[in-house]
């Protein structure tokens, strides 16, 4: 079996085997992006001819490089410190603090099998006490992780390209360790974000996992309203674990919208019929025609908008429906010495300011409108915390008095603690509020 080491502390007490190393990978899936008339090249192209990504600065120790090659070893093994892991990733802390073994994860992460096994070693020589093995990350963005955890601050690169930081993000959102990242992380996101998407795809995506895990609000806002405005129902992530309830988020908005050009549409048709919408008769009952055709052709008569529209992205059904056709028509002038006139007013010219209405109020999700979910974690370990605290004192209560003095202290301890909890949870909805 071919192996690779890394020593990010020698004397470090963990042992941690990356085994199928570099098999963590950012998949797209084309489809998602296609456009009514089947051109779905243009917008991929927008994000690859943005500006150039900058090339990381400098080399990763250990040979790291060499990784690159067709070479790959099967195993990569980690020299680490037990006390640098717990202190920075509580998912660490958590493997590291007792004699047991973790099954699968569930976290939101790409297939990761991670397991851990404490033993004693037998060999003094190297002083390990704990073995931990993980599978599929990327060798570079987690040796990066480690040297940031270890204080080799002179390794890590002051810049990576976009995939890097995804992969990276990645490591930080499973291992919980955004805080001691978070300085290199806004120097990345300083020097890529010239580069941020104009449109929906690939790139796009990406940028609104890293603004979820290094909490940028604007670039997370910016890329929530591409999503709505380009994404279809079947939002691709590539591979990212973003949380269901967002992705949930950004669907009701782009249906919401949906519905809403549906009812301009709607509105047009009845403006049309009762006169109060173009320049006399003649100019409302053509592009009335004109309007109730092109909604018969694609079956939007209905209040409701069919299944197949549903699917589509706010571009694509925009698209549609600026694409109905027109009638050429042409207007006498009441004065004969005038040449007849083509006539202007048509059904994109009436509809298109509602469209931009619905698509200019589609201004992205705020992250702060996440804070409870984000913050979900910490009102467990306030929970834990409120119940160990009503536990002991409970006990020491009743050790030192009657049974009746416990029995009220245990009352008024409880009460105390619940107090707490409401409060502290009572904040974080207000925050989010």
């Amino acid at each position: 079996m071919k192996r690779q080491s890394f020593e990010l502390d020698p004397r470090g007490d963990v042992c941690l085997i990356l085994r199928q190393p570099n098999q963590q990978e950012l998949i797209w899936n084309p489809s998602a992006s296609v456009t009514p008339s089947g051109d779905q090249g243009e917008e991929e192209k927008s994000d690859e001819s943005a500006d150039p990504k900058p090339e990381s600065e400098g080399k990763l120790p250990g040979g790291l490089d060499e990784l690159n090659e067709s070479n790959e070893p099967e195993e990569v093994q980690f020299r680490l410190s037990s006390r640098h892991l717990c202190l920075a990733s509580p998912v660490f802390n958590a493997m590291l603090s007792g004699d047991w073994k973790e099954s699968n994860g569930t976290f939101e992460s790409p297939e990761k099998v991670t397991e851990m096994e404490t033993r004693k070693t037998s060999d003094t020589r190297l002083q390990l006490r704990y073995e931990i093995a993980a599978t599929e990350w990327n060798v570079e963005a987690f040796t990066l992780l480690m040297n940031i955890i270890h204080g080799h601050h002179r390794k890590v690169p002051r810049s990576i390209d976009l995939d890097t930081l995804a992969m990276v993000s990645v490591l930080v959102d499973y291992y919980k360790c955004h805080e001691i990242t978070d300085v290199f992380a806004q120097m990345w996101v300083v020097k890529l974000s010239p580069g941020l998407p104009t449109s929906y795809g690939r790139e796009s995506m990406i940028w609104l996992f890293v603004s979820w895990v290094f909490s940028e609000s604007l670039i997370f806002q910016q890329m929530t309203a591409l999503a709505m405005k380009e994404g279809d129902c079947s939002l691709e992530t590539t591979s990212l674990p973003l949380p269901p309830l967002l992705l949930g988020d950004i669907e009701q908005k782009r249906i919401s919208a949906l519905h809403l050009v549906l009812r301009a549409l709607h509105d047009l048709r009845e403006d049309l019929s009762k006169g109060s919408k173009g320049c006399n008769f003649e100019c409302s009952s053509m592009t009335l025609g004109a309007l109730i055709k092109g909604m018969d052709k694609h079956k939007l008569n209905q209040d409701q908008l069919p299944d197949s529209f549903c699917d589509q992205s706010l571009k694509q059904f925009k698209a549609i429906l600026l694409a109905f056709e027109k009638p050429t028509w042409f207007s006498y002038p009441k004065d004969p010495r005038y040449l007849p006139s083509q006539h202007h007013c048509s059904v994109q010219s009436m509809l298109e300011p509602a469209i931009k209405r619905v698509c200019s109020n589609l201004v992205g999700l705020k992250l702060h409108d996440y804070r409870a979910y984000r913050l979900g974690v910490g009102c467990c370990q306030i929970i834990a915390t409120a119940t160990a605290t009503t536990a002991t004192t409970a006990t020491t209560a009743t050790t030192a008095t009657t049974a009746t003095t416990a029995t009220t202290a245990t009352t008024a301890t409880t009460a105390t603690a619940t107090t707490a909890f409401t409060a502290a949870f009572t904040a974080i909805i207000k925050n989010r509020i």
